[in-house]
């Protein structure tokens, strides 16, 4: 199972998850997971998607797909992860293949809902996913996601 990188007590990120890992998940508190990676991004070791559904909904907790990559990234993923964030009753695991795209959508939507940019850096550099280099990308596409 890949380590968690907390960028809130509430948000973590990791690397890719697999079905097996998603009782754990659970174990460790997590209600939610969110996938960021596509549908066969990977050849290996990037189980379907329909077998990490299933084990999330056997092990109790909410499985919510918000898939890009980086070239592909909107304004759009922040929204559909602010809903998520949102809507969650408890700590959510954000999931991608190294943690450092989940990270940046999180701080793209964090800033969306107004916090300050340099406090979701700060935060993210603190859970091992420095995003300073992508200031620029962040606060573009946070105010997309507000317009």
């Amino acid at each position: 199972m890949p380590e968690f990188s907390h960028l809130t007590p509430n948000v973590a990120v990791c690397g890719q998850l697999k079905p097996e890992d998603l009782a754990e998940v659970a174990k460790r508190g997590f209600r939610a997971i969110v996938n960021n990676r596509p549908e066969g991004e990977a050849w290996i070791g990037q189980p379907p998607k329909t077998s990490l559904d299933e084990a999330a909904t056997a092990a109790g907790i909410a499985c919510h797909h918000i898939t890009f990559t980086m070239p592909t990234l909107t304004a759009e993923h922040a929204r559909q992860l602010n809903t998520v964030l949102d809507s969650a009753d408890g700590p959510i695991l954000v999931f991608c293949a190294s943690g450092f795209r989940s990270a940046l959508l999180w701080a793209i939507a964090r800033a969306a809902r107004g916090e300050p940019i340099d406090d979701l850096l700060k935060a993210a550099t603190a859970a091992g996913q420095p995003l300073d280099k992508h200031r620029e990308t962040i606060a573009r596409l946070a105010a997309e996601a507000r317009g």
